[in-house]
């Protein structure tokens, strides 16, 4: 095998010579211009040449290493961002699903010659078992004071004038109604609130389901991924 490989490279040297020659001949023209400009230039130029290709070499990786590490780091913020969305997504869902059911026992009751306070307000009690977030889950009549509540739901404040209950008592929002942050009138504590609109069985309006969230459960749940000194979670 090596005789084979001997022969054939002879044979290419001698039938390809011309070839190679007429390839070499502008590489070491061009070889040798460069050497000769580099070695005519004064050592001070030289050596501020070096200095300016070695200075322009570092910032091309530099700036390479930068746009490498942008993209890391808005990789990683996209999928802290759906996280936060689906944990946040999730403590929705819970709450609605705790306002249903507070809406559903309501109208069972409300057709079936009425609601019981104690047990609705037990009934809304265990319910509220299944969101640790929330505060309370109470039901406003439609002169905005609570009629009925879990524990901690005070019956003596007048919640007419919240934003909440201002648009489900107007029809301008038949969804799901979110008002805040403001402090609780019952506990002076900060929430959000998550309403819907209550009808009674003749479609007239019977109140509002609310159910207060603490925004100091909100706050743990959006400080759970570490964001940095300058980090900074929004949630709208």
């Amino acid at each position: 095998v090596q005789g084979w490989i001997n022969d054939g490279l002879a044979w290419l040297v001698e039938h390809f010579r011309p070839f190679f020659q007429t390839v070499r001949a502008p590489i070491d023209a061009t070889l040798s211009g460069i050497t000769d400009a580099l070695l005519a230039l004064p050592w001070p130029v030289m050596v501020l040449l070096i200095t300016l290709l070695a200075l322009g070499l570092t910032g091309l990786v530099v700036r390479s290493e930068h746009l490498r590490e942008s993209e890391r780091s808005e990789a990683d913020l996209h999928n802290l961002s759906l996280l936060l969305a689906d944990d946040v997504g999730t403590l929705f869902a819970r709450t609605e699903s705790l306002i249903q059911s507070a809406e559903n026992y309501y109208l069972d009751a409300a057709t079936h010659g009425g609601v019981d306070a104690g047990r609705f307000n037990a009934f809304l009690d265990r319910q509220l078992l299944q969101v640790p977030e929330a505060l309370t889950v109470m039901v406003l009549g439609p002169n905005g004071a609570p009629r009925f509540g879990s524990h901690g739901t005070r019956g003596d404040v007048d919640l007419a004038d919240r934003g909440y209950f201002i648009k489900a008592r107007d029809g301008s929002a038949r969804g799901p109604i979110f008002d805040g942050p403001f402090i609780a009138r019952g506990s002076q504590t900060w929430v959000l609130v998550m309403a819907r609109r209550l009808d009674n069985p003749d479609g007239s309006f019977a109140g509002v389901v609310a159910v207060t969230l603490k925004t100091e459960a909100l706050a743990r749940l959006l400080a759970k991924p570490s964001l940095g000194p300058s980090g900074v979670a929004v949630l709208r």
